[in-house]
């Protein structure tokens, strides 16, 4: 994957701390950066931060493009519940996994983060009273003070 490649590059230049961002997706490598989980109904509104170092986190979600993501077991656009963010070392593997476990939905996005070595998940859900946060590993959530 280019993002992949880009940090490889990078590195091979002589660049210590690379950071690149790819809209839904960032790629880290020495940094270590704040990296903000957007509200999926106010994408200019976080809901939650985490530090990423050495990895990439990617996004998916119905928001910006609705009816974009859809369930190849049936066809069908998978429902819009809010966003998942994927959190592992390889830029390629987070970008696929983020879409297939929004396709999945989030109990079983979750369940198979929990399950996934080197891997993180966070589940951003729409509800009545604002967005509920959820992690694949209960307790130890990546959220928190970014600054």
């Amino acid at each position: 994957m280019a993002l992949d490649a880009g940090l490889d590059a990078a590195q091979a230049a002589g660049a210590t701390d690379v950071i690149l961002n790819l809209g839904g997706q960032l790629a880290v490598r020495g940094a270590a950066i704040p990296l903000s989980i957007a509200d999926p109904a106010d994408r200019q509104s976080g809901v939650g931060a985490l530090w990423l170092r050495d990895a990439s986190a990617a996004t998916s979600g119905q928001g910006e493009q609705p009816g974009h993501l859809l369930d190849p077991r049936t066809g069908e656009v998978a429902p819009d519940f809010g966003t998942i963010t994927v959190i592992t070392e390889s830029a390629a593997v987070a970008d696929c996994l983020s879409t297939g476990l929004y396709v999945l939905g989030p109990q079983r996005a979750l369940a198979l983060g929990h399950d996934l070595e080197g891997v993180d998940v966070v589940v951003v859900q729409n509800g009545p009273g604002g967005p509920s946060i959820r992690t694949s590993e209960p307790g130890s959530a990546p959220l928190g003070d970014a600054r």
